[in-house]
């Protein structure tokens, strides 16, 4: 949400007007986020991890086909994608076996490891359509 603010102009005794400036969202209080229980997050994982698999499944044989790509290139992209791969469905074993929101908290950096994964496989592929 944008904070809105306001200015309220006020006239002093002797004539100069001054400016206050007020923010609707200092005056309230921080709203806190929903909890999310264990079945929710594995729920958004699994999702998560679904897609992650299925564009995985279309973009290995579309690399391997490209005729622009090198070989080097194509060799770097796919231990890309497998790397990517082996990653989500660790982190989605892994959270899958979580009973606890403190061993999902736990498994925060498998998460990240995808996460870093992904740019790097988004990088490389970049790099490899720009030559």
């Amino acid at each position: 949400m944008n904070s809105i603010r306001y200015v309220v102009l006020s006239i002093v005794a002797t004539g100069a007007v001054s400016a206050t400036a007020i923010t609707p969202a200092a005056a309230a209080p921080p709203q806190r986020l929903p909890h999310h229980t264990v079945a929710e997050i594995q729920q958004h994982v699994n999702e998560k991890v679904a897609h992650i698999v299925s564009h995985l499944a279309v973009l290995r044989p579309r690399v391997a086909a490209n005729k622009r790509f090198t070989a080097a290139q194509k060799s770097l992209l796919d231990a890309d994608i497998v790397a990517l791969l082996n990653a989500s469905v660790a982190a989605r074993t892994k959270i899958d076996s979580d009973t606890t929101m403190d061993q999902i908290r736990a498994d925060r950096p498998l998460l990240v490891a995808v996460h870093d994964k992904r740019i790097k496989l988004r990088a490389d592929l970049a790099a490899a359509r720009s030559h």
